[in-house]
């Protein structure tokens, strides 16, 4: 791994978003949640090198609106109502899932 120093996590998150196979390469404790659902939106399938538990609930926000098939990995908990109703208004499918999962 390469540590690119404090303070450039943006540059990971940019160049993993084009490059996706310098994965191998960064030091993932690094990116924060916003730098990894931007990751994860450009590059879906860099989902499994994803430290989730780094995003926060405006992070899976933005990205179950980009890709809803994430929503396994969400903590609902996480979110707020105002953001889930965002959420819901986008992505009007995972109304279905969320009170499934809540009735688990």
């Amino acid at each position: 791994t390469v540590d690119m120093g404090h303070g450039i996590e943006g540059d990971w998150r940019d160049l993993l978003r084009v490059q996706p196979q310098l994965i191998k390469h960064c030091m993932r404790d690094k990116l924060d949640g916003s730098d990894w659902w931007r990751v994860i939106a450009a590059q879906p399938q860099l989902a499994e090198h994803c430290l989730w538990e780094k995003l926060n609930g405006n992070d899976w926000i933005a990205l179950l609106g980009v890709w809803p098939q994430f929503a396994d990995y969400c903590p609902w908990i996480m979110l707020d109502e105002e953001g889930l109703n965002r959420l819901l208004r986008r992505q009007p499918q995972l109304a279905k899932w969320r009170v499934s999962k809540e009735n688990v």
